[in-house]
């Protein structure tokens, strides 16, 4: 019981650094920094465009042991390369409407938190898939995304409060 809500609790923060990439930087910056939607789509959406990379990752992570560990190296990784880019993107994106070298600082910082992302799921996913029995792996799945789910209904009220009225320190903080 108590790994099922190691593994929920590592997929609830890694979904907290999505939902404010994802929902929060989109509305941001196409409507109050007025940035084409195309161009916020194409930075949004790096992280699925990095899904067949997934396949080498799982392979890496499969044969390569970090300190004679085995997953938990590329969990970190992933996790550091996502909260370091969501800590970056509110800054970096007030840039892309002054300059075009905005836009290259943009994806220096969308494109790592797609790595990272990926770096982080394959990883806590092969240790549910691979810790647990086949019947308890579809409960510690549904556990998994039950908590996600809860934690995206909460974060999103709690940043629509922060955010209203809109300011970019407050984004920044």
């Amino acid at each position: 019981m108590k790994r099922r809500f190691q593994l929920a609790a590592l997929h609830v923060a890694l979904t907290l650094t999505a939902w404010p990439m994802e929902s929060v930087m989109n509305r941001v910056m196409i409507r109050e920094l007025g940035i084409p939607a195309l161009g916020v789509g194409v930075l949004l959406s790096f992280a699925y465009f990095l899904s067949p990379l997934q396949i080498f990752i799982g392979r890496r992570s499969d044969r390569l042991r970090f300190l004679g560990v085995q997953r938990t190296p590329w969990i970190l990784i992933g996790f550091t390369l996502c909260i370091g880019s969501m800590l970056l993107a509110p800054q970096v994106i007030q840039a892309i409407p002054v300059s075009n070298l905005g836009w290259l600082w943009a994806v220096l910082v969308f494109l790592p938190w797609g790595v990272g992302f990926k770096l982080a799921s394959v990883g806590y996913f092969t240790l549910a898939a691979e810790g647990l029995g086949e019947r308890e792996r579809s409960r510690t799945v549904a556990i998994m995304f039950i908590a996600m789910i809860l934690s995206i209904i909460a974060t999103s009220v709690l940043m629509g409060r922060m955010l209203e009225p809109f300011s970019f320190a407050v984004l920044s903080k």
